[in-house]
Protein backbone atom coordinates (compact mmCIF):
# COMPACT_ATOMS: atom_id res chain seq x y z
CA UNK A 1 0.00 0.00 0.00
CA UNK A 2 1.43 3.38 -1.03
CA UNK A 3 0.88 6.16 1.53
CA UNK A 4 -0.09 9.70 0.62
CA UNK A 5 3.46 11.03 1.06
CA UNK A 6 4.95 8.43 -1.26
CA UNK A 7 2.14 8.93 -3.76
CA UNK A 8 2.77 12.68 -3.78
CA UNK A 9 6.49 12.07 -4.22
CA UNK A 10 5.97 9.91 -7.32
CA UNK A 11 3.37 12.33 -8.65
CA UNK A 12 5.76 15.29 -8.30
CA UNK A 13 8.57 13.36 -9.98
CA UNK A 14 6.24 12.37 -12.82
CA UNK A 15 4.88 15.93 -13.25
CA UNK A 16 8.36 17.46 -13.29
CA UNK A 17 9.57 14.79 -15.73
CA UNK A 18 6.70 15.61 -18.11
CA UNK A 19 7.53 19.31 -17.92
CA UNK A 20 11.21 18.70 -18.60
CA UNK A 21 10.26 16.25 -21.37
CA UNK A 22 8.20 18.91 -23.14
CA UNK A 23 10.99 21.45 -22.77
CA UNK A 24 13.90 19.23 -23.79
CA UNK A 25 12.23 16.88 -26.26
CA UNK A 26 11.52 19.71 -28.64
CA UNK A 27 15.12 20.89 -28.67
CA UNK A 28 16.51 17.38 -29.06
CA UNK A 29 14.14 16.54 -31.89
CA UNK A 30 15.19 19.84 -33.41
CA UNK A 31 18.70 18.45 -33.71
CA UNK A 32 17.38 15.61 -35.86
CA UNK A 33 15.02 17.71 -37.93
CA UNK A 34 17.66 20.27 -38.80
CA UNK A 35 20.70 18.00 -39.02
CA UNK A 36 20.19 17.21 -42.73
CA UNK A 37 19.97 20.97 -43.30
CA UNK A 38 23.11 21.68 -41.27
CA UNK A 39 25.17 18.98 -42.98
CA UNK A 40 23.93 20.09 -46.41
CA UNK A 41 24.48 23.85 -45.99
CA UNK A 42 27.43 24.04 -43.58
CA UNK A 43 30.86 22.67 -44.40
CA UNK A 44 32.69 20.36 -42.02
CA UNK A 45 34.97 23.31 -41.19
CA UNK A 46 31.98 25.58 -40.41
CA UNK A 47 30.54 22.94 -38.13
CA UNK A 48 33.94 22.54 -36.49
CA UNK A 49 34.14 26.31 -35.81
CA UNK A 50 30.64 26.38 -34.29
CA UNK A 51 31.48 23.43 -32.11
CA UNK A 52 34.74 25.08 -31.05
CA UNK A 53 32.85 28.18 -29.85
CA UNK A 54 30.20 26.25 -27.91
CA UNK A 55 32.75 23.89 -26.34
CA UNK A 56 34.92 26.82 -25.26
CA UNK A 57 31.90 28.41 -23.59
CA UNK A 58 31.23 25.14 -21.78
CA UNK A 59 34.73 25.05 -20.29
CA UNK A 60 34.99 28.77 -19.48
CA UNK A 61 31.58 29.45 -17.95
CA UNK A 62 32.02 27.36 -14.75
CA UNK A 63 35.28 29.19 -13.99
CA UNK A 64 34.08 32.75 -14.69
CA UNK A 65 30.62 32.32 -13.15
CA UNK A 66 31.92 30.24 -10.21
CA UNK A 67 29.22 27.70 -11.12
CA UNK A 68 26.63 29.98 -9.53
CA UNK A 69 23.87 28.25 -11.54
CA UNK A 70 24.41 25.10 -9.44
CA UNK A 71 23.54 27.13 -6.35
CA UNK A 72 20.63 28.96 -8.03
CA UNK A 73 18.46 25.83 -8.13
CA UNK A 74 19.63 24.42 -4.78
CA UNK A 75 19.00 27.63 -2.81
CA UNK A 76 15.82 28.62 -4.67
CA UNK A 77 14.40 25.32 -3.37
CA UNK A 78 15.42 26.23 0.20
CA UNK A 79 12.35 27.42 2.12
CA UNK A 80 14.51 29.45 4.51
CA UNK A 81 15.90 31.67 1.74
CA UNK A 82 14.38 34.56 -0.24
CA UNK A 83 14.45 33.23 -3.83
CA UNK A 84 14.62 36.74 -5.34
CA UNK A 85 17.86 37.37 -3.46
CA UNK A 86 19.18 34.10 -4.89
CA UNK A 87 18.37 35.38 -8.39
CA UNK A 88 19.95 38.82 -7.80
CA UNK A 89 23.14 37.25 -6.46
CA UNK A 90 23.32 34.93 -9.46
CA UNK A 91 22.81 37.77 -11.96
CA UNK A 92 25.57 39.84 -10.34
CA UNK A 93 28.03 36.99 -10.83
CA UNK A 94 26.91 36.50 -14.45
CA UNK A 95 27.37 40.22 -15.11
CA UNK A 96 30.91 40.17 -13.72
CA UNK A 97 31.77 37.12 -15.85
CA UNK A 98 30.64 38.93 -19.02
CA UNK A 99 32.80 41.95 -18.15
CA UNK A 100 35.78 39.61 -17.82
CA UNK A 101 35.06 38.19 -21.29
CA UNK A 102 35.00 41.70 -22.76
CA UNK A 103 38.18 42.64 -20.89
CA UNK A 104 40.25 39.90 -22.60
CA UNK A 105 39.02 40.79 -26.10
CA UNK A 106 42.29 42.55 -27.16
CA UNK A 107 44.34 39.44 -26.31
CA UNK A 108 42.26 36.77 -28.06
CA UNK A 109 44.12 37.03 -31.37
CA UNK A 110 47.38 35.93 -29.79
CA UNK A 111 45.71 32.65 -28.75
CA UNK A 112 43.59 31.74 -31.79
CA UNK A 113 42.81 33.50 -35.09
CA UNK A 114 39.59 31.52 -35.41
CA UNK A 115 38.41 32.65 -31.98
CA UNK A 116 39.37 36.25 -32.81
CA UNK A 117 37.23 36.20 -35.97
CA UNK A 118 34.18 35.04 -34.02
CA UNK A 119 34.83 36.63 -30.61
CA UNK A 120 31.86 39.00 -30.95
CA UNK A 121 29.53 36.05 -31.39
CA UNK A 122 31.32 34.26 -28.55
CA UNK A 123 30.66 37.14 -26.10
CA UNK A 124 26.99 37.43 -27.15
CA UNK A 125 26.31 33.69 -26.90
CA UNK A 126 28.27 33.43 -23.62
CA UNK A 127 26.03 36.01 -21.91
CA UNK A 128 22.84 34.52 -23.36
CA UNK A 129 23.84 31.01 -22.32
CA UNK A 130 24.55 32.04 -18.71
CA UNK A 131 21.38 34.12 -18.39
CA UNK A 132 19.36 31.22 -19.76
CA UNK A 133 20.92 28.85 -17.21
CA UNK A 134 20.25 31.19 -14.29
CA UNK A 135 16.63 31.93 -15.17
CA UNK A 136 15.70 28.34 -16.01
CA UNK A 137 17.27 27.09 -12.77
CA UNK A 138 15.48 29.82 -10.84
CA UNK A 139 12.10 29.04 -12.40
CA UNK A 140 12.53 25.35 -11.60
CA UNK A 141 13.53 26.24 -8.05
CA UNK A 142 10.35 28.28 -7.40
CA UNK A 143 8.19 25.45 -8.69
CA UNK A 144 7.14 26.87 -12.08
CA UNK A 145 8.21 23.85 -14.12
CA UNK A 146 5.35 24.35 -16.61
CA UNK A 147 6.81 27.69 -17.66
CA UNK A 148 10.19 26.02 -18.03
CA UNK A 149 8.58 23.48 -20.36
CA UNK A 150 6.93 26.19 -22.45
CA UNK A 151 10.20 28.13 -22.66
CA UNK A 152 11.87 25.09 -24.20
CA UNK A 153 9.20 24.91 -26.90
CA UNK A 154 9.54 28.64 -27.63
CA UNK A 155 13.33 28.30 -27.84
CA UNK A 156 12.90 25.48 -30.34
CA UNK A 157 10.46 27.37 -32.56
CA UNK A 158 12.73 30.41 -32.65
CA UNK A 159 15.81 28.38 -33.56
CA UNK A 160 13.96 26.46 -36.29
CA UNK A 161 12.46 29.56 -37.89
CA UNK A 162 15.65 31.65 -37.69
CA UNK A 163 17.75 28.80 -39.11
CA UNK A 164 15.40 28.22 -42.02
CA UNK A 165 15.32 31.94 -42.85
CA UNK A 166 19.05 32.49 -42.34
CA UNK A 167 20.41 29.29 -43.91
CA UNK A 168 17.90 28.54 -46.67
CA UNK A 169 16.55 31.91 -47.82
CA UNK A 170 19.25 34.42 -46.86
CA UNK A 171 22.10 31.90 -47.28
CA UNK A 172 24.15 33.45 -44.46
CA UNK A 173 25.81 30.16 -43.53
CA UNK A 174 27.65 30.01 -40.21
CA UNK A 175 26.56 33.56 -39.25
CA UNK A 176 22.91 32.50 -39.40
CA UNK A 177 23.62 29.38 -37.37
CA UNK A 178 25.31 31.40 -34.59
CA UNK A 179 22.57 34.05 -34.64
CA UNK A 180 19.86 31.43 -34.12
CA UNK A 181 21.67 30.06 -31.05
CA UNK A 182 22.00 33.52 -29.47
CA UNK A 183 18.46 34.58 -30.39
CA UNK A 184 17.05 31.40 -28.81
CA UNK A 185 18.78 32.07 -25.47
CA UNK A 186 17.69 35.70 -25.14
CA UNK A 187 14.11 34.99 -26.24
CA UNK A 188 13.85 32.24 -23.60
CA UNK A 189 15.07 34.59 -20.87
CA UNK A 190 12.63 37.32 -21.92
CA UNK A 191 9.72 34.89 -21.92
CA UNK A 192 10.54 33.58 -18.42
CA UNK A 193 10.85 37.10 -17.01
CA UNK A 194 7.43 38.07 -18.39
CA UNK A 195 5.55 34.80 -17.83
CA UNK A 196 6.88 34.15 -14.31
CA UNK A 197 6.37 37.81 -13.33
CA UNK A 198 9.96 38.03 -12.16
CA UNK A 199 10.54 41.38 -10.48
CA UNK A 200 13.77 42.07 -8.64
CA UNK A 201 13.50 45.84 -8.01
CA UNK A 202 12.85 45.40 -4.29
CA UNK A 203 15.20 42.43 -3.93
CA UNK A 204 18.62 43.18 -2.50
CA UNK A 205 22.09 41.85 -3.04
CA UNK A 206 22.75 39.59 -0.06
CA UNK A 207 26.45 39.16 0.71
CA UNK A 208 25.85 36.54 3.42
CA UNK A 209 23.64 34.50 1.12
CA UNK A 210 26.14 34.82 -1.71
CA UNK A 211 28.83 33.47 0.59
CA UNK A 212 26.69 30.41 1.32
CA UNK A 213 25.84 29.96 -2.36
CA UNK A 214 29.52 30.08 -3.33
CA UNK A 215 30.39 27.58 -0.60
CA UNK A 216 28.07 25.20 -2.45
CA UNK A 217 28.89 26.14 -6.05
CA UNK A 218 32.66 26.75 -6.07
CA UNK A 219 33.59 23.14 -5.14
CA UNK A 220 31.60 22.01 -8.18
CA UNK A 221 33.87 23.94 -10.59
CA UNK A 222 36.55 21.24 -10.87
CA UNK A 223 33.80 18.64 -11.20
CA UNK A 224 32.14 20.42 -14.13
CA UNK A 225 35.50 21.07 -15.81
CA UNK A 226 36.45 17.43 -15.38
CA UNK A 227 33.07 16.45 -16.84
CA UNK A 228 33.74 18.78 -19.77
CA UNK A 229 37.07 17.02 -20.32
CA UNK A 230 35.19 13.75 -20.63
CA UNK A 231 32.70 15.17 -23.14
CA UNK A 232 34.60 17.77 -25.13
CA UNK A 233 38.37 17.92 -24.58
CA UNK A 234 38.92 15.25 -27.24
CA UNK A 235 37.57 17.67 -29.87
CA UNK A 236 40.46 20.08 -29.24
CA UNK A 237 42.94 17.23 -29.59
CA UNK A 238 41.19 16.19 -32.82
CA UNK A 239 41.56 19.77 -34.10
CA UNK A 240 45.27 19.73 -33.20
CA UNK A 241 45.98 16.34 -34.82
CA UNK A 242 43.34 16.06 -37.57
CA UNK A 243 41.97 19.58 -38.22
CA UNK A 244 38.64 21.44 -37.90
CA UNK A 245 36.94 19.31 -40.56
CA UNK A 246 37.52 16.09 -38.58
CA UNK A 247 36.23 17.83 -35.47
CA UNK A 248 33.10 18.80 -37.37
CA UNK A 249 32.48 15.18 -38.41
CA UNK A 250 33.06 13.97 -34.84
CA UNK A 251 30.67 16.61 -33.48
CA UNK A 252 27.95 15.42 -35.84
CA UNK A 253 28.45 11.86 -34.55
CA UNK A 254 27.27 13.08 -31.14
CA UNK A 255 23.82 13.97 -32.48
CA UNK A 256 22.43 10.41 -32.48
CA UNK A 257 23.63 9.71 -28.91
CA UNK A 258 21.85 12.95 -28.02
CA UNK A 259 18.62 10.90 -28.20
CA UNK A 260 19.86 8.83 -25.27
CA UNK A 261 21.14 12.00 -23.65
CA UNK A 262 17.65 13.43 -24.00
CA UNK A 263 16.22 10.68 -21.82
CA UNK A 264 18.90 11.09 -19.19
CA UNK A 265 18.91 14.91 -19.10
CA UNK A 266 15.11 15.14 -18.98
CA UNK A 267 14.75 12.71 -16.13
CA UNK A 268 17.86 13.81 -14.23
CA UNK A 269 16.58 17.41 -14.17
CA UNK A 270 13.38 16.25 -12.48
CA UNK A 271 15.18 13.67 -10.37
CA UNK A 272 17.58 16.23 -8.88
CA UNK A 273 14.62 18.16 -7.44
CA UNK A 274 13.01 14.97 -6.11
CA UNK A 275 16.30 13.71 -4.61
CA UNK A 276 16.82 17.02 -2.78
CA UNK A 277 13.27 17.01 -1.40
CA UNK A 278 13.42 13.37 -0.24
CA UNK A 279 17.02 13.26 1.05
CA UNK A 280 15.89 13.32 4.72
CA UNK A 281 13.06 10.79 4.34
CA UNK A 282 13.44 7.50 6.20
CA UNK A 283 12.78 5.45 3.07
CA UNK A 284 15.02 7.58 0.83
CA UNK A 285 17.39 4.67 0.02
CA UNK A 286 14.49 2.39 -0.95
CA UNK A 287 12.91 5.15 -3.03
CA UNK A 288 16.14 5.97 -4.89
CA UNK A 289 16.90 2.28 -5.47
CA UNK A 290 13.52 1.73 -7.12
CA UNK A 291 13.86 4.77 -9.37
CA UNK A 292 17.43 3.85 -10.32
CA UNK A 293 16.37 0.34 -11.32
CA UNK A 294 13.78 1.61 -13.79
CA UNK A 295 16.03 4.43 -15.01
CA UNK A 296 18.85 1.98 -15.78
CA UNK A 297 16.45 -0.40 -17.53
CA UNK A 298 14.97 2.20 -19.89
CA UNK A 299 18.38 3.62 -20.77
CA UNK A 300 19.83 0.18 -21.54
CA UNK A 301 16.90 -0.77 -23.80
CA UNK A 302 16.99 2.54 -25.71
CA UNK A 303 20.78 2.33 -26.03
CA UNK A 304 20.69 -1.19 -27.47
CA UNK A 305 18.02 -0.24 -30.01
CA UNK A 306 19.89 2.89 -31.14
CA UNK A 307 23.14 0.93 -31.53
CA UNK A 308 21.34 -1.49 -33.82
CA UNK A 309 19.88 1.33 -35.94
CA UNK A 310 22.85 3.72 -35.83
CA UNK A 311 23.96 3.28 -39.46
CA UNK A 312 20.39 3.50 -40.74
CA UNK A 313 19.73 6.71 -38.78
CA UNK A 314 23.06 8.11 -39.95
CA UNK A 315 22.16 7.45 -43.59
CA UNK A 316 19.03 9.58 -43.16
CA UNK A 317 20.52 12.44 -41.15
CA UNK A 318 24.07 12.83 -42.48
CA UNK A 319 25.04 14.15 -45.90
CA UNK A 320 27.81 12.35 -47.81
CA UNK A 321 30.47 14.69 -46.41
CA UNK A 322 29.50 13.74 -42.83
CA UNK A 323 28.44 10.10 -43.30
CA UNK A 324 31.68 8.66 -41.88
CA UNK A 325 30.52 10.02 -38.50
CA UNK A 326 28.10 7.09 -38.02
CA UNK A 327 30.96 4.70 -37.20
CA UNK A 328 31.57 6.58 -33.93
CA UNK A 329 27.92 6.44 -32.94
CA UNK A 330 27.66 2.89 -31.44
CA UNK A 331 30.60 3.46 -29.08
CA UNK A 332 29.39 6.96 -28.14
CA UNK A 333 25.97 5.51 -27.28
CA UNK A 334 27.55 3.24 -24.67
CA UNK A 335 29.58 6.22 -23.43
CA UNK A 336 26.37 8.23 -22.98
CA UNK A 337 24.76 5.34 -21.14
CA UNK A 338 27.55 5.46 -18.56
CA UNK A 339 27.28 9.26 -18.54
CA UNK A 340 23.54 9.12 -17.81
CA UNK A 341 23.95 6.62 -14.99
CA UNK A 342 26.72 8.76 -13.50
CA UNK A 343 24.43 11.79 -13.73
CA UNK A 344 21.69 9.98 -11.82
CA UNK A 345 24.06 9.14 -8.97
CA UNK A 346 25.36 12.73 -9.01
CA UNK A 347 21.88 13.90 -7.92
CA UNK A 348 22.22 11.84 -4.75
CA UNK A 349 25.59 13.44 -3.98
CA UNK A 350 24.23 16.95 -4.63
CA UNK A 351 21.17 16.34 -2.47
CA UNK A 352 23.50 15.43 0.39
CA UNK A 353 25.73 18.46 -0.46
CA UNK A 354 28.62 16.03 -0.99
CA UNK A 355 30.66 17.54 -3.82
CA UNK A 356 33.98 16.00 -2.79
CA UNK A 357 33.18 12.49 -4.01
CA UNK A 358 31.69 13.92 -7.21
CA UNK A 359 34.98 15.66 -7.90
CA UNK A 360 37.06 12.55 -7.24
CA UNK A 361 35.05 10.29 -9.55
CA UNK A 362 34.80 12.84 -12.36
CA UNK A 363 38.49 13.79 -12.14
CA UNK A 364 39.67 10.19 -12.38
CA UNK A 365 37.44 9.59 -15.40
CA UNK A 366 38.69 12.81 -17.02
CA UNK A 367 42.36 11.96 -16.36
CA UNK A 368 41.92 8.54 -17.97
CA UNK A 369 40.11 10.07 -20.93
CA UNK A 370 42.55 12.90 -21.65
CA UNK A 371 45.60 10.65 -21.15
CA UNK A 372 44.31 8.04 -23.59
CA UNK A 373 43.25 10.72 -26.11
CA UNK A 374 46.84 11.88 -26.65
CA UNK A 375 47.85 8.27 -27.30
CA UNK A 376 44.90 6.98 -29.30
CA UNK A 377 43.59 9.86 -31.47
CA UNK A 378 46.80 10.31 -33.46
CA UNK A 379 46.79 6.62 -34.39
CA UNK A 380 43.09 5.71 -34.61
CA UNK A 381 41.44 9.06 -35.37
CA UNK A 382 37.91 9.93 -34.25
CA UNK A 383 37.05 6.29 -33.48
CA UNK A 384 39.81 6.33 -30.88
CA UNK A 385 38.30 9.49 -29.36
CA UNK A 386 34.92 7.76 -29.03
CA UNK A 387 36.48 4.75 -27.30
CA UNK A 388 38.40 6.86 -24.76
CA UNK A 389 35.22 8.84 -24.01
CA UNK A 390 33.43 5.59 -23.22
CA UNK A 391 36.27 4.41 -20.95
CA UNK A 392 36.34 7.74 -19.10
CA UNK A 393 32.60 7.73 -18.38
CA UNK A 394 32.71 4.06 -17.40
CA UNK A 395 35.41 4.79 -14.82
CA UNK A 396 33.34 7.67 -13.40
CA UNK A 397 30.24 5.51 -13.12
CA UNK A 398 31.91 2.59 -11.34
CA UNK A 399 33.58 4.88 -8.81
CA UNK A 400 30.30 6.67 -8.07
CA UNK A 401 28.33 3.43 -7.81
CA UNK A 402 30.74 2.37 -5.08
CA UNK A 403 31.02 5.74 -3.27
CA UNK A 404 27.29 6.52 -3.25
CA UNK A 405 26.85 3.90 -0.52
CA UNK A 406 28.67 6.27 1.87
CA UNK A 407 25.76 8.74 1.77
CA UNK A 408 22.77 6.59 0.86
CA UNK A 409 22.57 2.85 0.43
CA UNK A 410 21.23 2.59 -3.13
CA UNK A 411 21.12 -1.09 -4.07
CA UNK A 412 22.84 -1.57 -7.43
CA UNK A 413 23.26 -5.06 -8.89
CA UNK A 414 26.63 -4.11 -10.32
CA UNK A 415 27.67 -7.66 -11.37
CA UNK A 416 24.50 -8.30 -13.37
CA UNK A 417 24.48 -4.78 -14.84
CA UNK A 418 28.15 -5.05 -15.87
CA UNK A 419 27.29 -8.16 -17.90
CA UNK A 420 24.60 -6.13 -19.65
CA UNK A 421 26.98 -3.25 -20.37
CA UNK A 422 29.49 -5.77 -21.73
CA UNK A 423 26.81 -7.07 -24.12
CA UNK A 424 26.13 -3.50 -25.28
CA UNK A 425 29.84 -2.97 -25.99
CA UNK A 426 29.87 -6.24 -27.95
CA UNK A 427 26.83 -5.07 -29.94
CA UNK A 428 28.56 -1.73 -30.63
CA UNK A 429 31.70 -3.48 -31.90
CA UNK A 430 29.69 -5.80 -34.16
CA UNK A 431 27.65 -2.95 -35.70
CA UNK A 432 30.59 -0.54 -36.00
CA UNK A 433 32.76 -3.12 -37.81
CA UNK A 434 29.83 -4.21 -40.01
CA UNK A 435 30.56 -7.88 -39.31
CA UNK A 436 28.62 -10.60 -41.19
CA UNK A 437 25.05 -10.96 -39.87
CA UNK A 438 25.65 -7.85 -37.74
CA UNK A 439 21.96 -6.97 -37.40
CA UNK A 440 20.98 -10.53 -36.46
CA UNK A 441 23.72 -10.59 -33.83
CA UNK A 442 22.49 -7.22 -32.57
CA UNK A 443 18.91 -8.49 -32.31
CA UNK A 444 20.14 -11.58 -30.44
CA UNK A 445 21.98 -9.38 -27.94
CA UNK A 446 18.86 -7.25 -27.37
CA UNK A 447 16.87 -10.45 -26.73
CA UNK A 448 19.50 -11.64 -24.22
CA UNK A 449 19.31 -8.30 -22.42
CA UNK A 450 15.50 -8.55 -22.27
CA UNK A 451 15.74 -12.06 -20.77
CA UNK A 452 18.24 -10.99 -18.10
CA UNK A 453 16.12 -7.95 -17.22
CA UNK A 454 12.79 -9.80 -17.48
CA UNK A 455 11.79 -9.27 -13.82
CA UNK A 456 12.58 -5.55 -14.00
CA UNK A 457 10.66 -5.21 -17.30
CA UNK A 458 7.63 -7.01 -15.83
CA UNK A 459 7.78 -4.85 -12.71
CA UNK A 460 7.93 -1.65 -14.78
CA UNK A 461 5.05 -2.74 -17.03
CA UNK A 462 2.91 -3.61 -14.00
CA UNK A 463 3.69 -0.25 -12.38
CA UNK A 464 2.73 1.62 -15.57
CA UNK A 465 -0.45 -0.45 -15.96
CA UNK A 466 -1.44 0.16 -12.31
CA UNK A 467 -0.92 3.90 -12.77
CA UNK A 468 -3.08 3.94 -15.90
CA UNK A 469 -5.87 2.04 -14.11
CA UNK A 470 -5.68 4.48 -11.21
CA UNK A 471 -5.97 7.47 -13.55
CA UNK A 472 -8.96 5.91 -15.37
CA UNK A 473 -10.74 5.29 -12.05
CA UNK A 474 -10.20 8.92 -11.01
CA UNK A 475 -11.61 10.14 -14.33
CA UNK A 476 -14.68 7.91 -13.92
CA UNK A 477 -15.29 9.19 -10.38
CA UNK A 478 -15.14 12.78 -11.61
Amino acid sequence: MIDNHESHRYKSLFTDSIAFFISNFASKILVFLLLPLYTAVLSTTDYGIADLLTNTINVIYPILTLCIMEATLRFALDKCVNPKEVLVNSLVIVGISELLILAVTPFVGSISETMQDYWGWFAIIFLGYNLDLVYTQYVKGIGKTKLFAISGVINTIIIVVSNIIGLVFLKLGLQAYLFSIAFGYYATVLFLIIAAHIRIKKARFNKELLREMLKFSVPTIPTIIAWWINTSADKYIIIAYLGLAASGIYSVAYKIPSLLSMITSIFTSAWTISAIKSVDDKDSAQYQTKIYKYYNLVNVLVCSLLILLSKFIGSILFSNEFFAAWKCVPILLVAYLYSGLSGFLASSFRAAKNTKDLLISTSIGAAINIGLNFIVIKQYGIIGAAITTMIGFAATFYIRSNNVKKIINIQINIKRDSVIYGLLILEAIVIWNELPFAYWIGLSIILMIAIIYFKDIRSLVNAIFASIVKIIKKIKRK
